[in-house]
């Protein structure tokens, strides 16, 4: 009888083959990884390369960057190449430079270096039109970099900008005018967000006016790359108020707008009073809601606590009586969904008189009258009852015979102007007729 032999040895299948002999080349950016960070050597390679070239020679400069950019790890070492060419050199965490010697500094920077012994000197004596045109030279430059390195924008975007203006009160006002200035650009060309303005909120920041006196040095160096829409859309997106740039105790509405008529810059000041202006008739109109979705009544105390409210709002927000009007019936009919019933009409009549203290000139009566026109457009199931809505306001004397005359005539809104027109005809013929027999009498 025969055996199977056996076998210590293992299957074949188990082994793996061996490349003797053969090396294994390690992708770049696994050996990047693993080598060591040095920014100091990489600092000292770079001024190296900078410091032969005049500082004003950015055409030179510009090409030695981008070519030195093959050699040196531009990649690893993004956030130190941006702190060089920014603020002269390597930064420790809070903004103090690492080294203090003026050789480690580079001679290539966007914030020229002052005497250190009178930091402030000179601050308010520069030219700021020349300091920007200058600095324009200087972003030229960063933008020919960048467009030949791409991967740089995002940590020049998410790391150095927002930490620079973080540190912002480590520098002298000069300084910190240069930075505005070189963010200003560096944002309107499309090389970084506004994101990184977002830490001008900050305490530290807000406090002794600095957020705002960083802020305006870069209203105004944006305005000289982009147009003022384009601007006020920035400002808009980056900030929730704008006030929260100011100090606490300046964060009125007046001061803000007072701040920047006397900087020269009216068109943010106008801007930031519509926006604000705007958020008011928005809480108004809660308000409004509010108050007519709890009230089934709305009897003499409610409505005077509505004519209250709205006198208040009115005169603390300088917003025009017609202006309370829509703001009050547009809100006031979104309580419900029109259907005409009777209990629907008696609820207009008893909501009516609350707005008669805003409807006493004969413009404001029209301008009432084109907004109960534009709301029964808007809502095709209200169409019919215009005329109804009409006189209600004339029987509660919202609205004069001579309002209602001006409007039938020549103040009509061009929405659905022929069916409304046709609609009124008949109030309109008994006003004029009535009118006539008084001339008559």
């Amino acid at each position: 009888m025969s055996t199977t032999p056996t076998t210590s040895t293992p299957a074949t299948g188990n082994n793996k083959p061996s490349l003797t002999g053969v090396r294994i080349k390690q992708r770049k950016r696994v050996t990047a990884a693993n080598a060591k960070f040095e920014p100091e050597i990489f600092r000292d390679a770079l001024l190296t390369l900078l410091h032969p070239i005049p500082p004003t020679d950015y055409d030179t400069l510009a090409t030695k960057l981008i070519t030195a950019g093959s050699t040196l790890e531009y990649l690893k070492y993004a956030d130190q190449l941006f702190e060089i060419v920014l603020v002269g050199g390597l930064l420790q965490p809070g903004g103090s430079y690492v080294d203090k010697e003026l050789e480690k500094r580079s001679t290539f920077s966007v914030m020229a270096q002052q005497d250190e012994s009178e930091p402030e000197q000179g601050a308010a004596q520069h030219d700021s039109k020349a300091l920007l045109e200058e600095i324009k030279l200087k972003i030229e430059v960063l933008r020919k970099v960048i467009m030949r390195y791409k991967y740089l924008q995002k940590p020049l975007e998410k790391n150095v900008l927002p930490a620079l203006v973080q540190y912002i009160t480590k520098w002298s006002l000069l300084e910190r005018e240069q930075l505005a200035d070189a963010a200003a650009l560096l944002i309107a060309q499309g090389m970084a967000s506004s994101e990184c303005l977002q830490n001008l909120t900050k305490d530290h920041l807000v406090k002794d006016s600095v957020s705002i006196s960083f802020l305006t040095s870069f209203i105004r160096a944006y305005l000289s790359a982009q147009s003022s829409d384009h601007l006020l859309r920035l400002l808009k997106t980056t900030f929730k108020d704008l006030a929260d740039v100011f100090p606490v105790n300046q964060r009125s509405r007046a001061h803000v707008e007072a701040h920047f008529k006397a900087e020269g810059l009216p068109q943010v000041a106008e801007w930031y009073s519509k926006r604000q202006t705007a958020l008011v008739k928005e809480e108004m109109g809660r308000w409004i809601v509010r108050n007519c979705e709890e009230e089934e009544e709305f009897g003499e105390e409610w409505k005077e606590n509505v004519v209250g409210y709205l006198t208040s709002q009115q005169a603390e927000h300088s917003i025009s009586s017609s202006d309370i009007l829509t703001i009050g019936w547009n809100n006031f009919m979104s309580t419900f969904e029109w259907s005409g019933s009777k209990d629907q009409v008696l609820r207009v009549k008893l909501f009516l008189p609350a707005l008669k203290n805003f409807c006493k000139k004969p413009m404001e009566q029209v301008n009432f009258l084109q907004t109960l026109q534009v709301f029964c457009y808007d809502e095709q199931k209200a169409m019919k009852a215009f005329p109804s809505l009409v006189r209600l306001a004339w029987d509660a004397e919202l609205v004069t015979d001579n309002a209602v005359i001006y409007w039938f005539d020549k103040g009509a809104k061009p929405q659905g102007k022929e069916f409304f027109l046709k609609s009124v005809q008949p109030l309109y013929d008994h006003i004029t007729e009535e009118d006539d027999e008084d001339d008559e009498e």
